[in-house]
């Protein structure tokens, strides 16, 4: 005689138990019904990610400004990357996290390359990269082969004075645009 698993009611038996081909088929539609109900679950949180990830960067900007807590990153794209779809590479030691591309503090400089697949995908126009640096340090960006102006900078001191964080910003207008950009 079959007990059954306590979530979802699935046929467990023991070795001397005899049983029925008709079980496995009860079984099946369980879990295949469960997994349904989880793809349109899924489905529905990934379809609002987009509209929660812009809100998430503004807090986060303004937690950033407002209490200089700097995560221990090299630099941040802030563009709404909501996945990789739109990603043909990740160069380095780049990763996504949470919509932003990120490369860690001690890696060496990298690449991302977007693609957009459709019309209504990403347009690269003009670009501005903020890259956490070091104070006194000169730094540079470069858009498509295309140099980027350096039109900022800024940093953050702790309450003895000592500079705690300090951060470049780049800008550069893309002339030709395009759906694809290289950074």
């Amino acid at each position: 005689m079959a007990t059954y698993t306590p979530n979802y009611g699935l046929h467990q038996w023991v070795p001397e138990d005899q049983f029925l081909r008709e079980d496995f088929n009860e079984d099946f539609q369980k879990l295949d019904k469960t997994l349904g109900r989880t793809e349109q679950m899924l489905l529905g949180l990934y379809r609002s990610l987009p509209c929660v990830l812009y809100p998430l960067f503004d807090c986060a900007i303004k937690d950033y400004a407002e209490n200089h807590a700097y995560p221990n990153i090299k630099n941040l794209i802030l563009d709404g990357l909501d996945n990789q779809d739109k990603i043909a590479s990740l160069g380095g030691r780049l990763t996504m996290q949470l919509g932003n591309v990120v490369l860690p503090w001690d890696a060496d400089p990298a690449a991302i390359t977007t693609v957009a697949f459709d019309l209504t995908g990403i347009h690269w126009s003009h670009a501005t990269i903020w890259i956490r640096c070091e104070p006194q340090a000169d730094y540079s960006a470069l858009v498509n082969n295309l140099p980027a102006t350096q039109t900022g900078k800024r940093s953050a001191k702790t309450a003895d004075g000592k500079i705690d964080c300090a951060e470049v910003q780049f800008d550069v207008e893309i002339p030709d645009g395009g759906s694809s950009a290289v950074v």
